[in-house]
């Protein structure tokens, strides 16, 4: 919490100058943290719940995939008693620390934003998603991919669900659209994300000079993996992140949360989406319903842990929820 307090309080607008005045922290070795010591508790179809030491609000979830595909995607899984019948599949930001913060910055996540969902009587489960040396929308994308296939086939036996809600913030949120493209599910939620890649490409010299300061942060790590993967302005690669584009291909209802006043992810492209919907019902485009609210006087970081933007967001989720008996 302390690392995030302060990453957040040096982000002004300009990121090279907020590294350059020593914001964050010396560079400490690219390795992960040794696994917290855990205690198996239930195991199921291709699932094994955990109970993590020191860590009373949730278990540590576990899905398999064989090591080809991406090996396990693990996170902090909480489920309400009483619990209703959708859970919230939590996409977090990007570790603004090192490879040690991982697991401690998605249970910040967890914590800071999951839990407003199951205080609402949500399960939420909050995956690490893999960063350094991955661009945006790739492996990271298929891990999501394959959380949202398994939490839809036997997580929904296991945990007694019918429907499936993605929440993302930031990065999480860039890639719960994107996978928003690939599969359906009840809804999607997107804080504070990128639907096109213009912010990259408009800031691409800026950020390429940034990245190289801190080569072991896990945050800049990854976005110096997708500018060396997408190449320099305007280079066709780039289209892979590009929602707006194909805004007919999107699957589900979206609800678009987007601050005025982010200096990371520009609200622009979330506005450039907004226009491109409401131009496509004028021509009378079949497209899934859209919806967008802006956030005048909040910054990128507020979205994650302002609780009156939470019921917002918990509002929209309500009403895919059945009317009670």
């Amino acid at each position: 919490m302390q690392l995030a307090g302060r990453l957040q309080a040096c982000i002004g607008g300009v990121l090279a100058a907020s590294l350059a005045a020593g914001c964050l922290p010396a560079p400490q070795a690219d390795t992960p943290a040794p696994e917290p010591a855990r205690t198996l508790v239930e195991t199921g179809n291709r699932h094994a719940l955990y109970q993590e030491d020191g860590v009373e609000d949730a278990r540590w979830l576990e899905i398999s995939r064989s090591e080809e595909n991406g090996g396990p995607i693990g996170g902090y899984f909480t489920s309400p008693q009483n619990a209703r019948r959708a859970l919230v599949l939590l996409l977090q930001g990007a570790n603004p620390g090192w490879a040690d913060m991982r697991l401690p910055h998605t249970l910040m996540t967890h914590l800071s934003l999951g839990w407003a969902f199951v205080q609402a009587g949500f399960p939420t489960w909050t995956p690490y998603i893999p960063e350094c040396g991955i661009p945006y929308g790739r492996e990271d994308l298929d891990a999501v991919l394959a959380a949202i296939d398994w939490l839809k086939g036997d997580g929904a036996a296991a945990f007694n669900t019918d429907r499936l809600y993605v929440v993302g913030y930031s990065k999480g949120a860039t890639l719960a659209t994107l996978a928003n493209l690939q599969r359906p599910v009840t809804a999607y939620v997107s804080l504070n994300g990128l639907t096109q890649p213009d912010s990259l490409e408009g800031g691409w010299l800026v950020y390429a000079l940034t990245v190289t300061v801190y080569p072991a942060n896990e945050g800049f790590c990854q976005l110096k993996s997708t500018l060396d993967a997408y190449g320099p302005p305007g280079s066709p690669a780039w289209d892979v992140l590009d929602a707006v584009s194909r805004i007919g291909q999107l699957y589900s209802p979206e609800l678009f949360v987007h601050a005025l006043d982010d200096p990371v992810y520009p609200s622009e492209g979330t506005r450039a989406m907004q226009n491109r919907y409401r131009a496509g019902l004028a021509a009378d485009e079949q497209l899934v319903p859209l919806e967008f609210i802006f956030l005048p006087g909040f910054n990128h970081f507020a979205v994650r842990t302002d609780p009156a933007i939470h019921q917002q967001v918990i509002d929209y989720l309500m009403r895919f929820e059945p009317a009670e008996p």
